[in-house]
């Protein structure tokens, strides 16, 4: 049993020992057998007691911190940890933080829950706290030797949140010329938010190195998805980076601001409209950066592409939709009710048609059969000399 203990044999013992971990420390204990069953079944029965004792000692707290370590040196996502550790710190450690993890339940989620619902916080938020736990279990649960011995089970409520505001072309030529007031990074950064429709962290994360002038392309080698993203620049962004690039060391930041939320906030204000989500959010450029392309008839799968879309799920949650694909569909569907009507008319008229020469049929079958016109004149002929010849005689 590699990672909870082993059988062996004791010098100047004629029985099986068996060897196992308590809270750190080592055991040894003879089997009072010769038999490898007996000596493994021993073995398995002092594993789980002191899997048991060990367990009844592991709170929430362990689990999270195992899971910050995780993202530290495995799973190496500095950003991920950041969410992870202000979600914890801010609000799941007060209520979780010293609950025996064993012991965690959907009684205790309800009440996490109705709590944060109470103070304020939205059904998502509360959802993507939750989850933090989720993958904290599910990790525990993988651990050698398990720190879990089960995975409570999260309901998470359904969303339906989806923001769906789109930037009107006017208002998207007054940000244009209130970030062009503010410097040509700024300009930039504009351009690049409402032509690629990246997410604020891609865009903000942004190395000079990720700029290919010679190649005309812009390249990130890690994004939400996992993939790495390329894509054409065009000459507008061209005659921008130019001079935002020359002479610039690769590994810098493309912007002088770590964080453009600043930013959005002055160029909004600027161009008379309201920032944030009274208003607009920069992620309004990305929806509107994708109903544009739609409209312009870039297909689905391009704009996934460039946008960084992995499924059609996530494309088709904003009602990304261009009009003509929906007059598309309803003149298919006049078009197809017209087809139907004249298919069944023809076969009304087919029917009728059957039906009357039917009908002339049978009743020519009633009458009498008609005699030839030629025969009926020969026999009269053939009557009068008859009658002729009888007089003659």
């Amino acid at each position: 049993m590699r990672g909870f203990g082993s059988v062996l044999r004791q010098k100047g013992s004629r029985f099986l020992w068996i060897q196992y971990w308590k809270n750190g420390k080592r055991f040894r204990e003879s089997s009072k057998s010769d038999k490898p069953k007996v000596a493994l079944d021993l073995l398995k029965r002092r594993v789980a007691e002191a899997n048991q004792a060990n367990l009844a000692l592991i709170t929430v707290t362990t689990l999270v911190e195992d899971l910050l370590t995780w993202y530290s040196s495995e799973n190496v996502k500095p950003k991920f940890a950041e969410d992870v550790r202000s979600r914890w710190r801010l609000h799941l450690q007060p209520f979780f933080g010293n609950i025996i993890a064993g012991d965690v339940g959907t009684g205790q989620m309800r009440s996490y829950r109705a709590k944060r619902i109470e103070a304020g916080a939205a059904h998502a938020t509360v959802n993507r706290e939750l989850q933090v736990l989720r993958k904290a279990y599910k990790l525990a649960l993988s651990s050698e030797p398990p720190k879990v011995l089960r995975m409570p089970t999260f309901k998470l409520p359904k969303e339906n949140n989806a923001r769906k505001v789109f930037i009107a072309d006017g208002d998207l030529e007054k940000l244009r010329q209130a970030a062009a007031a503010e410097g040509l990074w700024a300009r930039t950064f504009i351009e690049m938010a409402f032509m690629f429709g990246w997410r604020r962290g891609e865009l903000e994360g942004l190395r000079v190195g990720n700029i290919r002038l010679s190649d005309q392309s812009v390249r990130i080698e890690d994004s939400k998805n996992h993939e790495p993203r390329e894509v054409p620049l065009t000459p507008t962004l061209l005659t921008l980076l130019e001079p935002l690039v020359a002479g610039r060391n690769p590994d810098e930041r493309l912007w002088p601001v770590k964080s453009t939320r600043s930013l959005w906030k002055r160029i909004c204000k600027a161009a008379g409209l309201v920032p944030g989500k009274a208003g607009i959010v920069l992620h309004d450029a990305r929806r509107s950066s994708a109903k544009i392309k739609r409209f312009a008839g870039v297909s689905e799968s391009v704009i996934m592409d460039l946008h960084g879309w992995k499924t059609p799920a996530m494309f088709r949650r904003y009602g990304i939709i261009d009009p003509a694909d929906r007059m598309q569909a309803l003149t298919k569907h006049e078009g197809l009710e017209r087809q139907r009507a004249q298919e069944r008319r023809q076969r009304e008229m087919f029917q009728e048609t059957l039906a009357f020469g039917e009908g002339e049929e049978a009743e020519e079958a009633n009458q009498p059969p008609k005699k030839d016109p030629s025969k009926a004149a020969k026999e009269s002929r053939r009557t009068d000399i008859v009658a002729k010849t009888q007089l003659a005689n």
